[in-house]
């Protein structure tokens, strides 16, 4: 067929490195979806646009893996054809290092939009930490204002009228509580977070 017949949009098939498709006609649509059920779970989105971001990491994921399967035909064809790669043609170190180029590309773009990912995970994960320790010191205030005014009740003296030394008891039980939440609250975290 004449190149000027040729489909423009179907260019950068060749090798798939400068294609913006999504999936190109030698790769498995089945792939990709396990692939963005794994990101998915790993990541878990909590809204529209982390999911979004996610699903882009899915893409360049998927992109890398393309162009580190193109680099490496290429590399495989170059030493089929000569082993002793100072025998290499100066058009074949330049389609070599493009490739290395679409590659490294690839896998940076990959590294930005991870960190990006487990930035908004860990903040995620210290805002969930920094609520439930906020609860917890809401419970314990709770928990120190209704002592002394039951203590005072039973002994039938106004609220106001409770012995100190039985408040600083009281509240040194709830900071002992307290502490022994905060720290099963760490435990869990830790055990969460630590790779199984």
């Amino acid at each position: 067929m004449p190149a000027e017949n040729r489909d423009p949009s179907l260019n950068a098939l060749k090798h798939g490195c400068t294609s913006r498709r999504r999936l190109l006609p030698n790769e498995s649509e089945e792939e990709w979806k396990v692939l963005a059920q794994a990101w998915l779970e790993d990541y878990q989105p909590f809204n529209d646009n982390f999911r979004s971001l996610v699903l882009e990491a899915v893409d360049l994921d998927w992109d890398l893996r393309r162009k580190q399967r193109a680099y490496d035909d290429l590399l495989y064809a170059l030493y089929s054809r000569c082993e002793d790669p100072t025998q290499w043609t100066e058009a074949e170190h330049k389609q070599l290092q493009l490739f290395t180029r679409y590659r490294t590309a690839a896998e940076r773009s990959l590294q930005r939009t991870r960190a990006q990912l487990e930035s908004i995970r860990r903040n995620r994960h210290l805002e969930e930490h920094r609520r439930q320790l906020l609860e917890l010191a809401r419970a314990k205030e709770q928990r120190l204002s209704e002592k002394p005014a039951a203590a005072a009740e039973k002994e039938g003296k106004p609220a106001a009228a409770a012995s100190t030394a039985a408040a600083k008891r009281d509240e040194d039980d709830v900071t002992r509580e307290y502490l022994d939440e905060v720290l099963a609250l760490m435990d869990r975290r830790s055990l969460e977070e630590s790779p199984q």
